[in-house]
């Protein structure tokens, strides 16, 4: 849904949006404005960068004489990187951190929050879809700004986004049985940068993240039952350990890679995310064994060079 401020236009008739204007004024600002399509020859007119036809003219015209959205379309001209944002998608309003204090400053106007929100989502959606298709840095700055929106306008907010990422993702799930060739199609959501870019994303993915987790669990799974590729499947595990999933979801993915690292039955599920095997060092009480094994070991060596040899412990024969 397009947005286009009615004040732009009264700009671009010379008009300055501070003047008092009134039904008569409007009429004939409406006139001049229709005969530039007679002047132009053309079904649309640029105004202000904003391709226009007769229709939408007239609509504009028609909710600058309704007083409540006469009140709206100047809060939004007065507020310019909004308005570019609405307009033309410029993100400028989101690098200038802006998005807390507007909301917060008009979160009791119920009215003009609920106005703004189709423009509003749909240019961010197409700004959001657009940063996570390239895994731009514009994501994170999007993602965190995004924590300031009203409840309401995440559903559209992120739909584009939403939509790709679960297709994505649910794709996982059809990869089964594994071979290399499936493997080398996936692998980059065994990374780091992966394990980033999905782990800043808002809390509205956490579902998404979620499959995801789910899905490197039954592909691990099967990357070291029918590949015997026990390091790469311990690699997802712990891959998958770092994303922000669920209790439920991290337990899984620890419980098998503690199995995969020789972990004690009673231990599994209780690791941490790493894929090195379970060895002496994991337990202390082992290190009393090794002492032990050594003293007595010492004790039998002194024994043997005092029967073989008749040396006792201060080296006298």
């Amino acid at each position: 849904m397009r947005y286009i401020n009615p004040f732009s236009i009264l700009e671009f008739l010379g008009l300055e949006p501070t003047e008092t204007l009134n039904p008569q004024s409007l009429r004939r600002l409406k006139r001049q404005l229709l005969t530039e399509f007679e002047l132009q020859e053309s079904t649309t007119i640029k105004v202000n960068n904003n391709e226009m036809d007769k229709n939408a003219v007239l609509e504009t015209f028609e909710e600058l004489e309704d007083e409540t959205l006469f009140a709206y379309h100047l809060i939004i001209f007065k507020h310019t990187f909004l308005k570019r944002f609405l307009e033309f998608g410029s993100l400028r309003f989101f690098r200038l951190n802006l998005t807390k204090t507007f909301f917060a400053q008009y979160q009791d106007n119920k009215g003009f929050i609920e106005y703004i929100r189709p423009y509003f989502s749909a240019q961010f959606d197409i700004a959001f879809y657009s940063a996570i298709l390239q895994k731009d840095k514009i994501t994170r700055l999007l993602s965190n700004e995004a924590a300031f929106f009203p409840h309401q306008y995440e559903g559209d907010c992120f739909k584009m986004a939403y939509r790709t990422l679960i297709q994505d993702v649910d794709h996982l799930g059809d990869m089964k049985p594994i071979n290399r060739q499936k493997i080398k199609k996936i692998n980059l959501y065994f990374t780091d940068k992966y394990v980033i870019f999905f782990n800043l994303l808002p809390d509205y993915f956490f579902d998404v993240r979620i499959k995801l987790g789910q899905h490197l669990e039954e592909i691990a799974l099967s990357v070291n039952n029918e590949l015997g590729d026990t390091r790469l499947a311990k690699h997802i595990l712990a891959q998958g350990l770092q994303y922000k999933t669920n209790e439920s979801t991290r337990y899984r993915l620890q419980y098998i890679l503690d199995q995969l690292n020789s972990y004690p039955e009673e231990e599994w599920g209780n690791g941490t995310p790493t894929t090195t095997p379970h060895s002496f060092k994991s337990n202390s009480n082992h290190w009393w064994i090794i002492l032990i094994v050594c003293i007595l070991g010492v004790i039998y060596f002194a024994y043997i060079l005092n029967s073989v040899f008749g040396i006792d412990g201060n080296g006298n024969h």
